[in-house]
């Protein structure tokens, strides 16, 4: 059977760690791998090391070597859970993963705006992940998002509302149980 590799897309406040936070506990086989656990790390113990401004290239490279630990040291499917908000990132990220050996899914969570700013205004965050922004909102409003496209994974899975994850998780097991085996659709 092919592991599972689901990189979730989308903006802050989307629900994209509630999601694979989720899916994780349903499925004991998934490890989450979440980029905002590094850069709140990053941020506590190691906030002289990184820039202002600009990409954090070390929050990325700690990433990096988790999810290459995982994939030679463990058979666990991940979730790698970040914004992947650029297709040349989520298209090089998913090229270190062979086709004979992975499934791959982008779950792009396609919000609408007014739900991510009533969410940001709502949020109890303690915002430790947070570097060069004063708080999500302003992050909210820098981001720019490209939209995935269907060849750019094996499935591409859009989110539009609390309903279509519900649908998502209840139809999980079929999922993972029959598509993990399967070659692409």
């Amino acid at each position: 059977m092919r592991r599972i590799v689901l990189l979730t897309v989308g903006k802050t406040h989307a629900g994209k760690s509630t999601f694979a936070d989720r899916l994780s506990r349903l499925y004991p086989s998934f490890l989450v791998i979440d980029q905002d656990v590094h850069a709140r790390f990053l941020n506590t113990h190691y906030q002289k090391l990184l820039p202002l401004d600009g990409p954090n290239h070390l929050k990325h490279q700690l990433t990096d070597t988790i999810v290459e630990h995982a994939r030679r040291q463990s058979d666990l499917h991940l979730i790698v859970c970040n914004a992947n908000l650029s297709k040349k990132q989520r298209i090089r990220f998913l090229q270190q993963f062979p086709k004979d050996q992975y499934r791959t899914i982008l779950v792009h969570f396609d919000l609408a705006e007014e739900v991510l700013l009533a969410r940001v205004d709502a949020s109890i965050k303690d915002r430790a992940e947070i570097r060069g922004a004063e708080d999500y909102r302003q992050i909210l409003s820098r981001q720019r998002l490209e939209r995935p496209e269907p060849d750019e994974a094996d499935q591409v899975i859009r989110i539009r509302t609390q309903t279509d994850i519900e649908s998502f998780l209840q139809d999980t097991a079929w999922f993972i149980n029959e598509k993990a085996s399967k070659g692409p659709v």
